[in-house]
């Protein structure tokens, strides 16, 4: 039985590696805040969906959590909503535009004008944890 709990954090369905995808308001499951990841009450995970972060150690299945947080720098690791998608990309800044960068060269860059595009950073990714035994892909699908 779920209850509501303010030591729990939500995981939400998948956010995307490479372009945007429509993540489900509502949390696909909930982790106990545990210490060791550094994790804290009022923080969240999302599944990542594609290989486009696949160099900074964030594969296809893994679920990465973050923080809110006031200021974003160059090159941290976000969680951000453009137009009505969420992606996991490298952060920075060129001008007045923002650039979110993959970490894979097969995928390019996200260019985000804030003061004409819709677009949000979510939070800060504060920790990576990689589910070897479900990726992202398989699930609901039987392995040959």
């Amino acid at each position: 039985r779920v209850t509501q709990n303010e030591s729990r954090i939500p995981i939400y369905a998948s956010a995307s590696g490479g372009m945007t995808r429509i993540v489900d308001e509502d949390p696909k499951e909930y982790l106990v805040v545990r210490s060791t990841l550094g994790l804290r009450t009022g923080d969240r995970g999302i599944y990542v969906v594609g290989d486009s972060m696949i160099n900074a150690g964030i594969a296809d299945g893994s679920v990465v959590f973050f923080r809110k947080i006031q200021e974003v720098k160059d090159n941290d690791i976000v969680v951000a909503r453009v137009e009505d998608g969420v992606t996991v990309k490298r952060y920075g800044r060129q001008g007045r535009k923002v650039i979110l960068r993959p970490e894979n060269p097969l995928h390019e860059p996200i260019v985000v004008d804030p003061a004409v595009d819709s677009f949000e950073v979510i939070g800060k990714v504060i920790s990576v944890v990689k589910n070897y035994g479900k990726e992202a892909g398989q699930k609901g699908k039987k392995q040959k």
